[in-house]
């Protein structure tokens, strides 16, 4: 049975870190001493609104434009561009470091709403 503890500690480790996996859930919960299989810490995270998505797909920069950027970067290297991304791809991911990741649907519209603790 999820207690108002467990949902604490998924709570505020999901908004801490979107990519936690079902064992690092497990392993805080067990720290705290509640005992559960990594499906029922999953199970609890999915019961709290968080669902799992796929990364998406990412084309990989071809390696004559890698050696172009990296040239212009050494070119460049004394210039100071504070907050900038520049990209000719279609879309950036930030912060994603696994496959997946972990959003909260917000039940009462049916979107999603970021968990960013910036």
């Amino acid at each position: 049975m999820l207690t108002a503890d467990a949902e604490k500690i998924i709570e505020e480790q999901m908004s801490r870190d979107d990519e936690t996996t079902g064992l690092k859930l497990q392993k805080l919960l067990a720290g705290s001493g509640v005992q559960v299989d990594t499906s029922t810490a999953l199970r609890w995270r999915k019961g709290l609104g968080w669902t799992s998505k796929g990364t998406s797909y990412c084309q990989m920069i071809r390696d004559v434009n890698t050696e172009k950027r990296l040239e212009w970067a050494r070119k460049n290297k004394g210039m100071w561009l504070e907050d900038v991304i520049y990209t000719d791809e279609t879309s950036v991911q930030i912060e994603t470091h696994r496959n997946f990741a972990a959003i909260k649907r917000d039940k009462s519209q049916g979107t999603s709403r970021s968990q960013s603790t910036q």
